[in-house]
């Protein structure tokens, strides 16, 4: 075991009667150390009823339900539980990710800034910085869009969640990676989601000495305490409510709760970092100043959302808590009609008193032969009354109602439609998934305001300050590489995220699709669009297939012909070649029949001609007339 050494603490100055220095001026250590335990033990105790949600919604989401046992004896009653949060919460995550992240590597804009950046540069700008969110970062494969996708997760299963960022010097890449919310702790007074709203934020981390120590050698700003101070402060920091809803959650899991033996150097310290736009202090265990610098980042850096609040509190609503009264009433519904059923199967019996009876036939089996003087009166079986026979069907009624709270219809969560004539025709089903959408265009909508709009101005923020000079590496839309001037970086850009309105036009649009492909490539209708001077844009067309059907990619089905294709388009097809033989043999028929009929009628105009003279040869004298009869 390596030597160790009390910590020597920082001391707290008296922040009550010590006048508050500049938040740009350098603070001292005594100061730093009084505020953030000041400010953590202030936030900590306004979230305690937070924080008994987050570990509902971990029951809930689990579907562990405490073992219960019959009045008076060990054995056990039903506790089987209906996984209504489960279900609605991972139709939620996956319909909102689907829908967030639908337009690949694009699935955010950058346009330009009327004086201020042209179309092309917010296009490049765009490119650097889809580049940065959707490249992996480390060993784990995962990209910042990843991480990003997970906050998402908690939103729907805790109400809030988001990313925290930074910039890594050694790598020159942007640090976008999932907080958890139960480690982020915000002012009491904070009225919005957005987590600027809040003057300060506490963040409370574990970090092991290994990694501290390697923090420190990179950062001198960091002041670390010997050795043998942190060989004694690692492993023994206190659980607070966010570690016990966390060791709960496994335990419901089946993890058990162990303190695994470590390398000393392994073992985890807490650190209590305490962030302002001004300020960056970090305290270990509340008890020594690590760090007490200015905030180079000039703004807090984390990017939190939500998914269901109310207007003025920070704090949101997830699935799991808007459905606990459903899914308490089925798993009590479901219980108490097997708990029937077990009476009913082994019924309540009356005996006369007296006589010795062994314990095995007090439990009925099948085979069972009692011996009794007077069956009649002698044992009376009593059976429940069947109270809960349609247990199930409201069961059923039940799960509707908690589809009806959250707008998850079964048709997302199952794939199939609840029983109804809605079903019957193409229109009523679309007419449901269009319910859908405008049940989940809120809750998309509250994401893209409060976790990626912000993230992405603050992307653009920590881009512009820490890429190097030089051309950088951004992703095409096809996820192909194309450079990007640096200069583009520091202009002025406009986000926009449209993963709510593009929903909803997506539903619009798929009920006509089919109408409209039929018209557009009909004949008569192209033909006159020929005598107009127009012509069918096939790109236009397939992005109007895309956007009808959501699909990630725009599948070309149209592609330039190579010049042995473009030769082949200029000899006529057979079908051409024999119409235009059929024409020429028609045209040869007729220019026969005319000289028929020509000659025909120049027989005609001689046998005239041969019959006029015979009458006026006929009309000379007599004499002249016999003679030429004769």
């Amino acid at each position: 075991m390596p030597d160790e050494l009390p910590l020597i603490e920082t001391r707290e100055a008296d922040i009550e009667h010590e006048s508050a220095p500049d938040p740009e001026a350098r603070w001292t250590d005594e100061y730093a150390q009084a505020v953030v335990k000041r400010v953590f033990e202030n936030y900590k105790a306004d979230r305690s009823g937070v924080e008994e949600r987050w570990a509902l919604a971990d029951e809930l989401w689990s579907g562990v339900v405490a073992k219960s046992f019959w009045p008076g004896t060990k054995v056990e009653r039903h506790t089987l539980d209906v996984s209504i949060a489960l279900e609605q919460e991972e139709a939620a995550a996956g319909y909102l990710e689907s829908q967030i992240f639908a337009e690949f590597p694009y699935w955010f804009r950058l346009l330009a800034v009327d004086g201020q950046s042209s179309p092309e540069e917010a296009q490049q700008a765009q490119a650097r910085l889809a580049w940065h969110l959707n490249t992996p970062l480390g060993l784990d494969g995962l990209a910042p869009v990843q991480h990003v996708a997970q906050a998402l997760d908690q939103i729907v299963h805790l109400g809030n969640g988001g990313v925290e960022l930074g910039w890594l010097s050694d790598e020159g890449r942007l640090l976008v990676r999932w907080q958890d919310i139960k480690d982020l702790y915000v002012d009491p007074d904070t009225y919005s989601p957005s987590i600027d709203t809040s003057p300060a934020v506490v963040q409370v981390f574990k970090i092991t000495v290994q990694e501290l120590q390697d923090l420190a050698a990179q950062d001198v700003r960091i002041k670390l305490p010997s050795e043998e101070e942190l060989f004694s402060v690692a492993g023994q920091s206190g659980a607070d409510r966010a570690d016990e809803i966390r060791k709960n959650l496994a335990a419901l899991g089946g993890q058990a709760a162990l303190n695994p033996a470590r390398e000393p150097r392994h073992k985890t310290l807490k650190v209590y970092a305490y962030w302002t736009p001004q300020r960056q202090i970090w305290s270990l265990d509340l008890r020594r100043v690590v760090l007490n610098v200015r905030n180079d980042y000039e703004f807090i850096p984390f990017a939190l959302g939500a998914y269901v609040f109310a207007p003025g509190r920070f704090w949101g609503d997830g699935v799991p808590w808007l459905v606990r009264n459903e899914q308490r009433l089925a798993r009590g519904l479901r219980n108490s009609r097997l708990d029937e059923l077990a009476l009913a199967l082994s019924p309540h019996r009356v005996r006369r008193r007296g006589g010795m009876v062994s314990n095995a036939l007090l439990a009925m089996r099948p085979n069972l032969i009692e011996q009794v003087e007077d069956p009649r009166r002698d044992v009376v079986v009593t059976f429940p009354s069947n109270i809960t026979q349609s247990a199930l069907i409201e069961q059923q009624l039940t799960e509707q109602r908690a589809q009806s709270i959250t707008g998850l219809s079964s048709l997302v969560v199952q794939g199939q439609p609840v029983q109804s004539s809605a079903n019957r025709t193409a229109a009523g089903i679309r007419a449901q998934q269009s319910g859908v959408s405008l049940r989940l265009y809120k809750p998309i909508r509250r994401i893209e305001d409060y976790l990626i709009v912000p993230l992405l101005y603050k992307c653009l923020a920590l881009l512009s300050k820490y890429e190097p000079d030089q051309v950088l590496e951004g992703m095409g839309p096809k996820g192909e590489s194309v450079p990007v001037p640096r200069a583009v970086i520091d202009k002025k850009f406009r986000v926009q995220v449209l993963a709510a309105s593009r929903m909803l036009n997506q539903q619009g649009l798929a009920a006509i699709v089919g109408p409209v492909l039929q018209t557009l490539v009909n004949g008569p209708v192209m033909s006159i669009a020929a005598q107009q001077g127009k012509a069918l844009d096939f790109n236009v067309l397939e992005r109007f297939i895309g956007d009808a059907t959501g699909s990630r990619q725009y599948y070309k089905f149209y592609r330039a012909m190579n010049e042995q294709e473009q030769a082949a388009t200029q000899q006529p097809s057979p079908e051409l070649q024999a119409e235009q033989q059929r024409a020429q043999m028609e045209a040869q028929t007729r220019l026969q029949m005319g000289e028929l009929k020509a000659k025909s009628l120049q027989d005609v105009q001689s046998g005239k001609e041969s019959v006029e003279l015979v009458k006026l040869l006929l009309s000379g004298g007599e004499t002249k007339g016999k003679s030429a009869k004769e």
